[in-house]
């Protein structure tokens, strides 16, 4: 990984504070993808690699996205956010599980990206767990079933 963050586990906090996060002072990676019952769920950080404390807010519409930039599955996005203020080099985590991907074979690598509210931080990607990775793609559970993905909220 080229632009790993160097890392001083700082704590967020629900605390007022800066402006939101600029997308590009955000660095967010993909630690692992677990198998289960039809769902993949990945482990992703995010780091504020930038040199000022911003807000993000705790929940995002998140997205599984291909290699060449093709949204896979398009979660919703939240309603009811509190926001976390991340001080430079602080890290939260976060769990992303979707289900039911009957679309076309993916271009790798896979990945998730993270649309927050318009004026809240844009969108970030993260980087895959590899390059040729595809672990995050679902079986298909049933074409008349709806793909889904879904977040828990970032947290220290």
């Amino acid at each position: 990984m080229t632009d790993e963050p160097t890392t001083s586990a700082g704590a967020a906090s629900p605390v007022v504070g800066g402006g939101f996060c600029d997308p590009g002072n955000l660095y967010a990676e993909i630690e692992s993808w677990n198998a289960g019952a039809g769902h993949r769920t990945a482990t992703v950080q995010l780091t504020n690699i930038g040199t000022a404390a911003c807000k993000i807010p705790n929940l995002a519409k998140p997205q599984l996205v291909g290699g060449d930039g093709t949204v896979l599955i398009n979660g919703t996005t939240p309603s009811g956010t509190t926001n976390l203020t991340l001080n430079p080099n602080d890290i939260v985590s976060t769990m992303v599980q979707d289900a039911n991907y009957c679309g076309a074979t993916p271009t790798a690598p896979v990945t998730v990206a993270f649309v927050f509210p318009t004026g809240q931080g844009g969108r970030v990607v993260a980087n895959p767990v590899s390059p040729d990775d595809v672990d995050g793609v679902p079986p298909c559970n049933g074409a008349t079933q709806p793909a889904d993905i879904e977040m828990h909220p970032f947290a220290p």
